[in-house]
């Protein structure tokens, strides 16, 4: 019996030892780090229409500071609760030194514009639409103050000192004149800044309208021109002024 015992002690040792040989393995899943070494307010659209954001404010003149990530949390749950669905996420928050950084992603351009505010459209490339809104941006002339409607009642020393010649405003030469300046050709700079007007554009790319200040990213995407108000930073971004409507002209790589 005692020898019985003590095979079955010696076979349990034996056992414990051999177990004691093998590692556990731990899987650790890391987290994705959707911030890195962004310091800048930056847009990334993604081919599937999500876009994603990262937001870097100053802190030092916030009192709430301590709570900002509670404060994005709370209006990201009030828009989507407003919207019914859960359309808007924090991917991540963090500060660093003074500075809080939040990454938030959108399921769709019209969440991003709901949640922030602001007028931004993607869309395929409109060469009219571009072409209207460079016109829209030209500075206007004290002629257009003028009208059909005030002939009979401007005089020509008025018209004089608007710079306006009175005998060609009366003559129609300034309709003329007025006509031919509404038509306007936008036109953009390609990463090494040659100029190509909008009837240049072949088919088949996208573009971006702002007016932030911030980078626009394309996942997977080629930036080809960008207007004024933008600066070509690599093959996929930008860098928008918001000084005034930034186009971005690029194409996704599918």
């Amino acid at each position: 019996m005692k020898r019985k015992w003590g095979f079955m002690i010696c076979l349990v040792l034996v056992l414990s030892l051999a177990g004691c040989g093998k590692k556990k393995k731990e899987i650790v899943q890391e987290e994705t780090d959707y911030i890195g070494d962004i310091t800048e307010n930056t847009l990334t659209f993604h081919a599937d229409g999500t876009i994603d954001q990262v937001i870097c404010e100053d802190l030092r003149d916030t009192e709430e500071a301590s709570g900002a990530e509670q404060f994005v949390r709370n209006e990201i749950d009030t828009y989507n609760g407003s919207v019914g669905v859960s359309k808007v996420s924090l991917l991540q928050y963090e500060t660093e030194g003074t500075k809080g950084k939040a990454a938030i992603r959108y399921s769709d351009m019209e969440s991003y514009r709901g949640f922030n505010l602001v007028n931004i459209s993607l869309q395929d490339f409109d060469q009219a639409a571009v072409d209207q809104l460079a016109a829209s941006q030209l500075p206007k002339e004290e002629q257009d103050e003028f009208t059909e409607a005030d002939l009979a009642s401007v005089s020509d020393a008025e018209l004089a000192e608007a710079g306006i010649d009175p005998e060609e405003f009366r003559s129609g030469k300034y309709k003329e004149t007025k006509e031919e300046q509404e038509q306007i050709t936008a036109t953009f700079t390609d990463a090494s800044g040659k100029l190509v007007e909008s009837k240049d554009v072949t088919e088949g790319k996208m573009m971006v309208v702002t007016e932030e200040e911030t980078i626009l990213t394309f996942e997977s995407g080629v930036v080809y021109y960008t207007n004024s108000h933008g600066k070509i930073l690599d093959r996929d971004s930008v860098k928008a002024d918001g000084k005034g409507p930034c186009v971005v002209i690029f194409v996704f790589n599918y």
